[in-house]
């Protein structure tokens, strides 16, 4: 059985968030400006919010790579809100009316918001609505993975 198509998604989802994740660890004052910048409340801005952020992304990337069903399940529903979350911030900013800068993928994603950048984060939604219907599968990604290829080395062997 060819499971391929559904770990692409999860894949592509970590990947995105151990760079955003990393970005940010390297440079946390970017995160925090880009807070202020988005006129996130006072009480995210103020907060440890910008700090553990990054830390945060980082291990929902782990965890959607390692987390078995029935579990999987809840790690993707975190990483489809988080990514719903991330879009309406940017859907919200194109608004004010006067240019702002996002370090989306820290110092890698600094740069101004535009419709682009609300196009990039609705394909991330689909990525993470993929993500979640990945996720209904019994094994965690890197179960599958590790499936795929014993498969394809006892292929090659015949």
């Amino acid at each position: 059985m060819l499971v391929a198509p559904l770990l692409l998604p999860p894949l592509v989802a970590a990947l995105l968030l151990v760079v955003s994740g990393v970005a940010k660890v390297r440079h946390p004052e970017e995160t925090r400006s880009a807070f202020a910048q988005l006129q996130l409340p006072r009480a995210l801005t103020d907060s440890p919010a910008p700090r553990v952020l990054p830390w945060a992304e980082i291990v929902l990337a782990v965890a959607l790579v390692v987390t078995p069903a029935p579990f999987a399940l809840g790690v993707a529903v975190v990483t489809l809100g988080l990514l719903i979350a991330y879009l309406a911030v940017i859907v919200r900013a194109l608004g004010f009316g006067y240019p702002v800068t996002c370090s989306c993928f820290g110092r890698l994603g600094l740069g101004e918001v535009t419709r682009h950048t609300a196009w990039r984060n609705v394909l991330l939604v689909l990525v993470g609505l993929l993500t979640l219907w990945s996720a209904s599968a019994e094994a965690s990604v890197l179960a599958r993975l590790a499936e795929e290829q014993d498969g394809r080395g006892a292929r090659h062997a015949e």
